[in-house]
């Protein structure tokens, strides 16, 4: 999990103009691919013009969630002026794709500007659902929040 960045429980972490780019989070067998760039199990704040884009969570038989970034239950995430764009959740066999941008079971605070966009959910065989998936989760828009890109299949 976390092909980039992986947070720990407790553990919190910034990116300021930053880049989370061109990574990969693998799931065996039937596991989870959660968090292609980054997978937050505690606190994230992306800001700056930070970017997190061209990642891809990958499984075969089970589920990849969160091609660019993934939180978790009780997590929370702000993102700030920054990006979210053009990263993958991708299933390759019968396996469930979910979230090419964003997967949400805790909080995303998303403002001033933040782009979430040009995302992909894919699925050869199976199920492909929405770019940004929410599960349970309080989500904050503000102004200036960009759009979210359709799941194909």
């Amino acid at each position: 999990q976390g092909g980039g960045l992986s947070i720990d429980p407790g553990g919190t972490a910034v990116l300021s103009a930053s880049a989370v780019d061109g990574n990969t989070a693998r799931a065996k067998g039937s596991g989870i691919a959660a968090g292609g760039g980054v997978v937050n199990i505690g606190g994230l704040t992306v800001r700056n013009g930070s970017s997190i884009s061209n990642n891809t969570a990958v499984s075969v038989t089970g589920t990849a969630r969160g091609g660019g970034l993934s939180i978790e239950q009780g997590c929370t995430a702000v993102i700030s002026a920054s990006a979210v764009d053009s990263n993958t959740a991708r299933a390759e066999g019968r396996g469930v794709a979910l979230a090419g941008g964003v997967f949400i079971k805790g909080s995303l605070d998303a403002r001033d500007g933040t782009s979430i966009s040009h995302n992909a959910a894919v699925n050869i065989d199976g199920l492909a659902a929405t770019v940004a998936w929410f599960v349970a989760a309080l989500i904050i828009f503000h102004r200036g929040l960009r759009r979210y890109a359709s799941a194909s299949s």
